[in-house]
């Protein structure tokens, strides 16, 4: 009886220590991130842009906000699995970092711009149990203009 006693003891301490040391490096809950090998590619799909319509115009003055500035409001359909979506948005179309802005969202997005400019706009979708992003959507344009 005793043996047994002694056995279900150091079992048991065995175990709590293996609870308390199971993921040392991940004192927070938020900074986990899967192992790599537990990984799977993204999907094929990417997102479709729905909002603002191609060549849409949006005219200073006519939001209420003020002559010099634009709320713009962007909107995609979603991608399954997606945690987070990249949204990039330049005055060229080929997407420079020097000029382009770039926001990581949820989901739908806006954005204030300011001056009169023709604008590009892409988004992809990522998660953090993907190996990458998706691709990125096909590229919207929209025109800031003055009344």
């Amino acid at each position: 009886m005793k043996l047994f006693v002694l056995t279900l003891r150091i079992f048991t301490f065995v175990l709590i220590v293996l609870c308390i040391n199971s993921n040392p490096g991940c004192k927070d809950p938020y900074d986990y991130s899967p192992p790599p090998d537990s990984l799977v590619e993204p999907p094929d799909e990417v997102p479709e842009l729905l909002f603002p319509p191609d060549d849409t115009q949006f005219v200073f003055g006519q939001q209420g906000h003020g002559w010099d500035t634009i709320w713009v409001s962007f909107q995609w359909s979603e991608i399954t699995n997606a945690q987070y979506y990249d949204l990039v948005t330049s005055t060229d179309s080929n997407f420079p970092d020097s000029i382009s802005w770039r926001q990581r969202v949820s989901s739908t997005s806006h954005i204030v711009v300011f001056g009169p400019q023709d604008c590009y706009w892409r988004v992809c979708a990522g998660s953090n149990y993907w190996t990458w992003y998706t691709g990125w959507s096909e590229t919207g344009r929209f025109k800031l203009v003055v009344p």
